[in-house]
């Protein structure tokens, strides 16, 4: 089964759109194909030459594509998109660790301004912040997944933030 280029979603060959993005899916014109084709080979044989071992085996349809692609041209295949419950999960994950993480500073707070022992403050502190170990293990996970390829090459995060020097 072919593959949307926009989004990566399986679809037949008479659909004529994407039943997930909506993308038109309908085969180029002749001409077109004609002028993709040698525009395609031009550009195959300048990054051939100049990137031939800058590429990988993508991890979903094992077509070589460059190193640093973001999403896969020939399945669409995109680790980095996590889809909307994943957003919503990142979402409620940060939110919850801000909460736990200000809740451990208010317990200190109280512990001082109060009569309560430095020993409850820190049996407190224990367990909320155990308690703040797993969304900040779900933020993780998630920054990780961000940082990688189709091929699993992960992304150098200076890189990422500074840009290419």
């Amino acid at each position: 089964m072919p593959y949307c280029s926009e989004c990566g979603a399986e679809h037949d060959l008479e659909d004529a759109f994407c039943s997930e993005c909506g993308a038109d899916l309908d085969p180029p014109d002749e001409a077109e194909l004609e002028s993709e084709t040698e525009t395609e080979s031009e550009a195959e044989t300048e990054t051939a030459t100049s990137t031939a071992k800058e590429t990988g085996t993508c991890e979903k349809c094992d077509s070589e594509i460059s190193l640093e692609a973001d999403k896969c041209p020939q399945c669409g295949y995109e680790p980095a998109s996590h889809g909307i419950l994943g957003s919503i999960g990142i979402g409620l994950s940060a939110g919850a660790s801000i909460l736990l993480g200000g809740l451990i500073l208010i317990i200190w707070i109280v512990v001082i301004g109060s009569s309560l022992s430095i020993t409850d403050g820190l049996i407190a502190t224990g367990f909320f912040g155990f308690i703040l170990l797993f969304p900040l293990g779900i933020l993780y996970l998630a920054i990780q997944k961000e940082m990688k390829t189709p091929t699993g090459i992960k992304k150098d995060w200076r890189e990422e933030i500074l840009g290419d020097d």
